[in-house]
Protein backbone atom coordinates (compact mmCIF):
# COMPACT_ATOMS: atom_id res chain seq x y z
CA UNK A 1 0.00 0.00 0.00
CA UNK A 2 1.43 3.25 -0.92
CA UNK A 3 1.78 6.53 1.54
CA UNK A 4 -0.06 9.87 1.38
CA UNK A 5 3.28 11.25 -0.01
CA UNK A 6 3.73 8.79 -2.60
CA UNK A 7 0.27 8.61 -3.85
CA UNK A 8 0.76 12.86 -4.18
CA UNK A 9 3.86 12.01 -6.03
CA UNK A 10 2.68 9.83 -8.58
CA UNK A 11 -1.05 8.40 -8.45
CA UNK A 12 -2.27 4.75 -6.70
CA UNK A 13 -1.13 1.89 -8.27
CA UNK A 14 -4.17 -0.57 -9.54
CA UNK A 15 -3.06 -2.52 -6.05
CA UNK A 16 -4.05 -0.10 -3.82
CA UNK A 17 -7.33 0.11 -1.75
CA UNK A 18 -8.11 3.06 0.60
CA UNK A 19 -8.40 2.02 3.49
CA UNK A 20 -10.93 2.93 6.19
CA UNK A 21 -14.54 3.73 4.72
CA UNK A 22 -12.82 4.13 1.16
CA UNK A 23 -12.79 6.89 -0.37
CA UNK A 24 -14.70 11.01 -1.08
CA UNK A 25 -14.38 13.07 -4.22
CA UNK A 26 -14.33 16.72 -5.03
CA UNK A 27 -14.89 18.99 -7.30
CA UNK A 28 -12.80 22.19 -7.53
CA UNK A 29 -14.03 24.85 -9.23
CA UNK A 30 -11.02 27.03 -10.48
CA UNK A 31 -10.66 30.55 -12.67
CA UNK A 32 -9.12 28.85 -15.86
CA UNK A 33 -6.37 27.76 -14.10
CA UNK A 34 -7.06 24.15 -12.71
CA UNK A 35 -3.45 22.59 -13.60
CA UNK A 36 -1.85 25.34 -11.59
CA UNK A 37 -4.24 25.20 -8.31
CA UNK A 38 -3.35 21.50 -8.51
CA UNK A 39 0.42 22.12 -9.14
CA UNK A 40 0.15 24.57 -5.99
CA UNK A 41 -2.22 22.12 -3.73
CA UNK A 42 0.36 19.20 -4.29
CA UNK A 43 3.53 21.18 -3.61
CA UNK A 44 1.47 23.04 -0.46
CA UNK A 45 0.65 19.18 0.95
CA UNK A 46 3.95 17.76 0.22
CA UNK A 47 5.74 20.41 2.33
CA UNK A 48 3.02 19.99 4.71
CA UNK A 49 3.49 16.63 5.36
CA UNK A 50 7.34 17.32 5.04
CA UNK A 51 7.40 19.95 8.02
CA UNK A 52 4.69 17.49 10.21
CA UNK A 53 7.01 14.25 9.45
CA UNK A 54 10.19 16.25 10.82
CA UNK A 55 7.93 17.73 13.99
CA UNK A 56 8.17 21.61 12.54
CA UNK A 57 5.16 23.32 13.67
CA UNK A 58 6.77 26.85 13.60
CA UNK A 59 4.61 29.49 11.62
CA UNK A 60 8.00 31.33 10.06
CA UNK A 61 9.20 27.94 8.98
CA UNK A 62 5.72 26.91 7.28
CA UNK A 63 5.94 30.66 5.00
CA UNK A 64 9.03 29.35 3.95
CA UNK A 65 8.55 26.24 2.89
CA UNK A 66 5.26 26.50 1.26
CA UNK A 67 4.60 27.66 -1.73
CA UNK A 68 4.46 31.31 -2.91
CA UNK A 69 1.09 31.44 -4.32
CA UNK A 70 -0.62 29.72 -1.48
CA UNK A 71 1.63 32.16 1.08
CA UNK A 72 -0.04 35.08 -0.69
CA UNK A 73 -3.37 33.64 -1.40
CA UNK A 74 -3.55 33.00 2.74
CA UNK A 75 -4.69 35.76 5.01
CA UNK A 76 -2.92 37.44 8.45
CA UNK A 77 -4.00 35.21 11.00
CA UNK A 78 -7.09 36.91 13.26
CA UNK A 79 -6.44 38.29 16.32
CA UNK A 80 -7.63 37.11 19.56
CA UNK A 81 -9.89 40.41 19.57
CA UNK A 82 -11.16 39.25 15.60
CA UNK A 83 -11.29 35.36 16.97
CA UNK A 84 -13.85 36.23 19.57
CA UNK A 85 -16.14 38.40 17.57
CA UNK A 86 -16.40 35.37 15.51
CA UNK A 87 -16.72 32.88 17.81
CA UNK A 88 -19.95 34.51 19.09
CA UNK A 89 -22.01 34.03 15.67
CA UNK A 90 -23.98 31.70 14.48
CA UNK A 91 -22.69 28.83 13.67
CA UNK A 92 -24.24 29.26 10.49
CA UNK A 93 -22.67 32.86 10.05
CA UNK A 94 -18.99 31.05 11.81
CA UNK A 95 -19.29 28.56 8.02
CA UNK A 96 -19.90 31.00 5.79
CA UNK A 97 -17.15 33.57 7.04
CA UNK A 98 -14.68 30.73 7.33
CA UNK A 99 -15.72 29.60 3.12
CA UNK A 100 -14.99 32.81 2.59
CA UNK A 101 -12.04 34.56 3.86
CA UNK A 102 -9.75 31.51 3.58
CA UNK A 103 -7.25 30.39 6.25
CA UNK A 104 -4.27 32.02 7.43
CA UNK A 105 -0.75 30.14 7.33
CA UNK A 106 -1.01 29.00 10.88
CA UNK A 107 -4.41 28.38 10.89
CA UNK A 108 -3.32 25.57 7.77
CA UNK A 109 -0.57 24.35 10.41
CA UNK A 110 -2.69 23.65 13.06
CA UNK A 111 -4.85 21.62 10.87
CA UNK A 112 -1.95 19.56 10.70
CA UNK A 113 -1.13 19.00 14.34
CA UNK A 114 -1.77 15.64 15.56
CA UNK A 115 -3.39 15.97 18.89
CA UNK A 116 -6.02 18.49 17.23
CA UNK A 117 -7.14 15.31 14.91
CA UNK A 118 -8.35 17.98 12.34
CA UNK A 119 -7.51 16.75 9.18
CA UNK A 120 -9.34 13.69 9.01
CA UNK A 121 -8.49 12.57 5.24
CA UNK A 122 -5.70 11.47 3.28
CA UNK A 123 -4.62 12.21 -0.02
CA UNK A 124 -5.87 9.59 -2.82
CA UNK A 125 -5.70 11.00 -6.09
CA UNK A 126 -6.72 14.24 -8.49
CA UNK A 127 -7.54 14.77 -12.26
CA UNK A 128 -8.33 17.74 -14.26
CA UNK A 129 -11.51 17.68 -16.02
CA UNK A 130 -11.00 21.22 -17.89
CA UNK A 131 -9.48 24.44 -17.41
CA UNK A 132 -12.69 25.13 -14.73
CA UNK A 133 -12.82 21.72 -12.20
CA UNK A 134 -10.78 19.74 -11.41
CA UNK A 135 -11.70 16.65 -8.95
CA UNK A 136 -9.78 15.32 -6.09
CA UNK A 137 -10.24 12.16 -4.14
CA UNK A 138 -9.27 12.04 -0.58
CA UNK A 139 -9.42 8.58 1.77
CA UNK A 140 -11.12 8.68 5.08
CA UNK A 141 -11.36 6.57 8.07
CA UNK A 142 -15.54 7.51 8.34
CA UNK A 143 -18.38 9.78 7.66
CA UNK A 144 -18.59 12.54 8.62
CA UNK A 145 -15.05 13.71 8.97
CA UNK A 146 -13.49 17.17 8.63
CA UNK A 147 -12.56 18.25 5.58
CA UNK A 148 -12.25 22.00 6.07
CA UNK A 149 -7.98 21.71 6.08
CA UNK A 150 -8.71 20.09 2.73
CA UNK A 151 -10.95 23.26 1.28
CA UNK A 152 -7.96 25.34 2.16
CA UNK A 153 -5.34 23.53 0.59
CA UNK A 154 -7.11 24.27 -2.65
CA UNK A 155 -7.84 27.58 -1.73
CA UNK A 156 -4.31 28.85 -0.92
CA UNK A 157 -3.44 27.29 -4.34
CA UNK A 158 -5.86 29.49 -6.21
CA UNK A 159 -9.43 27.60 -6.65
CA UNK A 160 -12.76 29.50 -6.61
CA UNK A 161 -13.89 26.62 -3.99
CA UNK A 162 -14.37 22.97 -3.49
CA UNK A 163 -17.13 21.10 -2.91
CA UNK A 164 -18.16 17.73 -2.44
CA UNK A 165 -19.18 15.95 -5.31
CA UNK A 166 -22.65 15.19 -5.96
Amino acid sequence: MSTELERLRSSPTEADMPGGMGTVRFVVRCAGDADEVLAVAKQALEAALQLVESGVFQEEAWRMTLPDRFVKNSPPHPSQEEMDRVSALPLEERIRLSSETGCSVRGFMNSFLPELEMKGWSWWDAAILDPNHLVVAVEVEGWPFPWQSLRWLFRGAGAVELEPEP
